[in-house]
């Protein structure tokens, strides 16, 4: 399911090697070969603070990203694990209510 959606997502778009991505991102899981990918994973951080560093992570989460890690590269056998943080800007969605009818 997904890697349907995410060829249908390549299919849609407007780039010109597209045809080169789809061949790259077989339809089957079972045909996807972990050596042939590099893996990235994305922390999110908000931009207005500055950009952390491993280190700034907090320990059980560096635990978890450990064992991801580990289990990305010896299981499922991928080429390459990347850690990247990528800045976000932080927005607070509230819903709109009408105020209380005073009695």
């Amino acid at each position: 399911m997904f890697l349907t959606e995410i060829r249908r997502h390549i299919q849609a778009g407007p780039c010109a090697e597209r045809d080169k991505y789809l061949a790259y991102i077989k339809p089957k899981i079972e045909e996807i070969v972990g050596q042939d990918y590099r893996v990235c994973l994305w922390l999110l951080y908000d931009k207005a603070d500055q950009e952390p560093s491993k280190m700034d992570i907090p320990l059980i989460a560096q635990y978890e990203l450990k064992l991801m890690h580990d289990h990305l590269k010896r299981v499922c056998k991928f080429r390459d694990i990347v850690l990247r943080f990528v800045p976000v800007q932080i927005k607070q969605y509230t819903t709109a209510r009408p105020p209380k009818a005073a009695a």
